[in-house]
């Protein structure tokens, strides 16, 4: 599977490729160095098939919201945009995954030094190689475990349900906000660079929503502006789940007629506001790395008490 930085670079440099006058399938072959998947749609390409439908052979790389703005890039002959904006898009998300990864960084290597230097006290009073050994990998495994655990109910349960157990964590439920803000903002953003009305831009962000109120929102109010041509923003600005900031942005750029320059600062400072929250995660993901070491540290004392106590007894 790719990473999301080879994909950023696959998406910037096909834009460049094809800015330049170069087929579509020329250009993909230039993208293999980057994605070796590239020369195989290339030869879809070749055969007629629109790009989104050779890359939809890949499903582990390209999503379906990517092939789906593809796609409507092709039909709207705005591809280059489109392409240009998942580049960007791609290389943020990167960003954030990153930020969190270096988070966690600080705290394993803590647990990490902490599992093998915590029972030494134990095997110096009399425990055994074995114990201490046992003791140390036991820790490990069992962080490992849980991380592994975790991973898997993330992917495999219903986004209603994991998404659920992540708000009740107070940083976590903020950073899963912003993002979802970010991801609507961006997702408004790049339509509006295409001849996609905003009806159906509101619907397909309404799609890549993980609150269902926002989601559920922004379908009523795309009903709304399709039926009867009302603004938007004072249908999102009732339903309450939407920042002030954002819809004081977005019924300004209604008022004026510039929509499109109204979500570029949306979007920029959904960005801003998503960045600071995972900063904010940031910081604390220390200190739960803290905790688990005290509590692996006090059952670590209790067993050098009760191995002290039992040298003792046999002095």
């Amino acid at each position: 599977m790719a990473a999301a930085r080879d994909l950023a670079v696959f998406y910037r440099s096909l834009v460049q490729l094809l800015g330049t006058g170069v087929i579509g399938s020329e250009a993909l072959r230039g993208c293999a160095a980057i994605l070796p998947e590239a020369a195989t749609a290339a030869d879809r390409l070749e055969r007629g098939e629109p790009l989104s439908s050779a890359l939809a052979g890949f499903p582990d790389i390209f999503s379906r919201e990517h092939l789906y703005l593809i796609s409507l890039g092709e039909q709207c002959g705005c591809l280059e945009v489109v392409l240009s904006e998942l580049a960007d898009y791609t290389e943020q998300a990167e960003k954030a995954r990153l930020s969190v990864r270096n988070g966690l960084a600080m705290p394993a290597m803590m647990l990490l030094i902490a599992a093998f230097v915590l029972p030494l006290p134990t095997l110096i009073l009399g425990g055994s190689l074995v114990g201490y050994l046992g003791s140390a990998f036991g820790f490990i495994f069992l962080l490992l475990a849980i991380v592994y655990l975790a991973k898997l109910f993330y992917h495999s349960a219903p986004t209603s349900v994991s998404d659920s157990l992540i708000r009740r964590i107070p940083v976590a439920r903020t950073v899963l906000s912003e993002l979802d803000l970010w991801r609507v903002s961006s997702c408004i953003r790049m339509f509006l660079r295409t001849s996609v009305g905003m009806p159906e831009s509101m619907r397909f962000a309404a799609d890549i929503c993980r609150g269902p109120d926002r989601a559920k929102a922004l379908r009523a109010a795309a009903d709304a502006v399709e039926k009867r041509g009302v603004p938007a923003s004072p249908i999102l600005r009732a339903s309450g789940v939407f920042p002030v900031e954002m819809m004081t942005f977005w019924e300004n750029g209604e008022n004026s007629g510039q929509l499109d320059r109204a979500f570029d600062q949306i979007a920029a400072r959904s960005a801003e506001r998503f960045t600071g929250s995972l900063k904010t995660l940031s910081t604390v993901l220390p200190w739960i790395g803290y905790g688990l070491a005290c509590a692996y540290l006090i059952v670590q004392i209790m067993r050098a008490a009760s191995a002290y106590t039992g040298y003792l007894n046999q002095g």
